[in-house]
């Protein structure tokens, strides 16, 4: 037997001249937009039966920015990275797992850190254990400011379509009459 697919489309007007997004979703879990924010898609599996836009009110910041941000890729963070580098260097003297000597080396190598090429030299230069761990990569700026300002009132729109349904004693999901 198969089961008619059915589509929600939400347009959210910008909110202060920016945030304006169209998006669109479907009960078989896909989701689309085209947004002030980027455009993303992704494709979840919902549990049979279940109402994707109920599971869109569930999941929260981290999860949605990994599954919409991983399109784009992540971008290195070199601030932090030069700091969780500098910590791992203080930490390993104090554990004695790194002689004062190379301690002041690799402390050097970290000056020179200011983009992705110089951290390349960075890993062929370095002697620290662990050091494809040290790098900080952040997501993209632009899906994380989607999920930040679209998200919530994507949320609001569904709880309010929810509600109405209820109201008109519809089954989620289900065609208006």
């Amino acid at each position: 037997m198969t089961v008619a697919e059915k589509t929600w489309t939400y347009w959210l007007p910008p909110v202060n001249g920016e945030g304006c997004a169209w998006i669109v979703i479907d009960s078989v879990g896909r989701f689309t937009t085209i947004s002030d924010w980027g455009n993303y898609g992704y494709w979840w599996s919902p549990a049979k039966g279940s109402d994707f836009r109920k599971f869109l009110l569930r999941i929260d910041e981290s999860y949605t920015v990994g599954k919409l941000g991983m399109q784009r890729g992540r971008v290195l963070h070199m601030t932090q990275t030069r700091h969780d580098i500098k910590a791992a260097i203080c930490g390993r003297r104090r554990e004695k797992t790194l002689t004062k000597e190379r301690a002041a080396i690799e402390w050097d190598l970290v000056r020179e850190l200011r983009d992705a090429h110089e951290l390349h030299d960075w890993y062929n230069e370095t002697e620290l254990d662990g050091a494809g761990e040290l790098p900080h990569y952040d997501y993209d700026q632009q899906v994380c400011m989607f999920v930040k300002h679209v998200m919530p009132r994507l949320r609001d729109a569904i709880r309010a379509e929810l509600a109405a349904e209820a109201t008109a004693g519809l089954t989620a999901g289900d065609p208006s009459p």
